[in-house]
C-alpha cells in the first residue's frame, strides 16, 4: 500500500472519529497530500476547509511549491517551461519561503532556464526581498537578453538594500545599453535618490 493510500485511510479515520476539525488535523493532512503527490486531493481538501489560517495556507503554498518545481512534471515525462517556475518563485516569494526558492532555482539552472529574463527577474526580486543581494546580482549577471524588467528588478533590489549609488549606477548603464525605463524604473531610481540625499 502507498504513502497515498495509507493517507486517505488516515483522512477517512479523521473523518470517523470526528478529529477532522482539528486544525493541525486539516493542515496535517493537505500536507500529507502534497507530499505524496496528490495535488488534486490536497487541493480538494483545501477548499473544502472553512477556517483556513496562515499555517493552512503556508501549507498549500510550500506543498504547490515542491509540486511545480518540476517533480510530478518530470515523473511524468513533461518537461517544464518558463512559466512553470515563475509561480512557484512568486509564491516562495510572497510567503518567505527562501528554502523552498532556492530550491526551485538549483532545479531552474538544471533545466536551463536560469538566462530566461523574466525567471531572472523573479529570482532576483526573491532574493533581494530576503536580504540575498549577492544571490539576486549573480542572477542578474547570469541572464542573457536582459530587458526592462530583469533591469528594474536589480534597480530595485539596489533601492530595497539602501544602495543608492549602485542603483543609480545600473540606471546609468541600462540607459547605455539602449534599454529604455518603465515607470517602475523611474520610480525605484528616484526613491533611491530621494532616500540617500541624491538631488542632483
Amino acid at each position: 500500500m502507498g504513502g497515498g493510500d495509507t493517507g486517505r485511510q488516515v483522512h477517512g479515520v479523521a473523518v470517523k472519529h470526528g478529529v477532522i476539525s482539528l486544525a493541525y488535523v486539516k493542515n496535517s493532512l493537505v500536507d500529507m497530500y502534497c507530499k505524496c503527490g496528490l495535488f488534486e486531493d490536497a487541493v480538494n481538501l483545501f477548499l473544502m476547509i472553512q477556517d483556513r489560517d496562515v499555517v493552512t495556507w503556508n501549507v498549500m503554498v510550500i506543498g504547490s511549491l515542491q509540486i511545480l518545481s518540476g517533480h510530478e512534471m518530470r515523473r511524468e515525462g513533461i518537461a517544464p517551461d518558463g512559466a512553470s517556475f515563475s509561480t512557484p518563485l512568486h509564491a516562495a516569494d510572497t510567503i518567505a519561503a527562501l528554502d523552498q526558492g532556492t530550491l526551485i532555482h538549483g532545479q531552474i539552472i538544471k533545466t536551463g532556464f536560469g538566462r530566461n529574463p523574466g525567471i531572472a527577474s523573479s529570482l532576483i526580486t526573491m532574493y533581494a526581498k530576503w536580504g540575498g543581494l549577492i544571490d539576486a546580482r549573480r542572477a542578474f549577471d547570469e541572464t542573457e537578453d536582459r530587458n526592462v524588467v530583469s533591469w528594474t528588478a536589480m534597480i530595485s533590489a539596489f533601492q530595497h538594500h539602501g544602495c543608492a549609488d549602485q542603483a543609480v549606477e545600473f540606471f546609468e548603464v541600462m540607459l547605455e545599453e539602449g534599454i529604455k525605463p518603465n515607470n517602475v524604473t523611474l520610480v525605484c531610481v528616484l526613491s533611491a535618490c530621494s532616500h540617500s540625499g541624491r538631488v542632483d
